[in-house]
């Protein structure tokens, strides 16, 4: 497959981009290591020519994917301007596709991807009667983030499907724009974020938890994911009586529940910050998450009590989303 058309540029790094890069040097590899991933089901007749080539302008469109970094003071992002990339094809016997893609998954997660030197990406598709039925994509988090990956995988199944709507689609805002964009902030802006930071982090109680000491290489914790669709209704339910948002709702109940296990009357709560207010960021594919921390006031009242106070504290997280991480360490 093969992408490209200019001869590349390079530039500073986003905040997004840095921070994912300081994350991934200091934190030890996760069970996905620092990769985004999806599974994504193709619609019927599409030729193994036509999602090549609808890879290909994916890349194009997108510099996030077909970017490498230089570490230093200032990380630079250096975008490929023209290249090749394999698409790794699975043959399917119609029985055990979704075994065969999760498979797949697990096998382009089981390993980092080394983005100061190779592209910040893997394809895979599943095959049947020489079609392709499945495409498998794992991102670097550096190069994008869940919102972005959901855009670019958005984007492929059209683009293989609908050829000509490439040029329908609109120029989308590169990550070297945005480093751009952060250059010319006001530094106000980043001290008031760092403030932010800092004023919560000095009066927070810590630990939130507290738990006794552990042994030297002991596990001191774990970790879970819940799916519930009665906690979804819930959720939706509170959110449109109090004029909230679940993004505001459920940290409050997460607050709730450790302020009532550990006796705190405030607690620390830290969740994302899409950093997606701009229109024309709505559609970026590339890494704007960052974290936001949220003070939530469990003293007094009802689970409604608390959500309303946390409204406000809410935006004021997510209005610091952005920052520089040198600057919050």
């Amino acid at each position: 497959m093969r992408f490209g058309s200019d001869d590349g540029r390079s530039g500073p790094a986003t905040v997004g981009q840095t921070n994912m890069l300081r994350t991934i040097l200091v934190e030890p590899p996760n069970e996905e290591n620092f990769l985004v991933s999806e599974i994504v089901a193709l619609p019927a007749g599409i030729e193994l020519d036509n999602l090549a080539r609808a890879a290909g302008d994916l890349l194009t469109r997108h510099e996030s994917l077909r970017t490498t970094y230089v570490l230093g003071n200032r990380p630079t992002q250096v975008v490929a301007g023209s290249g090749s990339f394999d698409i790794q094809l699975y043959n399917d016997d119609g029985v055990s596709d979704g075994a065969t893609a999760a498979t797949i998954r697990r096998r382009l997660l089981s390993r980092p991807i080394d983005v100061l030197s190779v592209l910040p990406l893997r394809m895979a598709a599943v095959v049947r009667d020489g079609r392709p039925v499945t495409v498998v994509v794992a991102f670097s988090h550096v190069a994008t983030d869940y919102h972005g990956l959901a855009v670019a995988c958005r984007e492929l199944v059209r683009l293989a499907s609908e050829p000509e709507s490439l040029t329908e689609l609109p120029p989308p805002v590169q990550p070297l724009d945005i480093a751009v964009a952060d250059a010319a902030r006001p530094g106000r802006v980043w001290v008031a974020a760092a403030r932010h930071w800092e004023s919560l982090l000095s009066t927070a109680p810590l630990p939130v938890f507290a738990l006794p000491e552990v042994p030297t290489g002991a596990q001191r914790c774990g970790d879970a994911t819940m799916e519930s669709e009665a906690v979804a209704l819930a959720t939706d339910h509170i959110a449109r009586r109090l004029r909230a948002t679940p993004s505001s709702v459920l940290p409050t109940a997460t607050a709730a529940v450790a302020g009532a296990l550990t006796n705190n009357s405030s607690c620390l709560i830290t969740t994302m910050a899409a950093n997606r207010v701009a229109r024309n960021l709505r559609d970026h594919v590339g890494n704007l998450y960052q974290d936001a921390v949220l003070p939530v006031d469990v003293r007094t009242g009802t689970f409604d009590d608390y959500v309303r106070r946390s409204l406000g504290a809410t935006l004021r997280a997510y209005s610091h989303g952005r920052f520089k991480a040198r600057a919050r360490a």
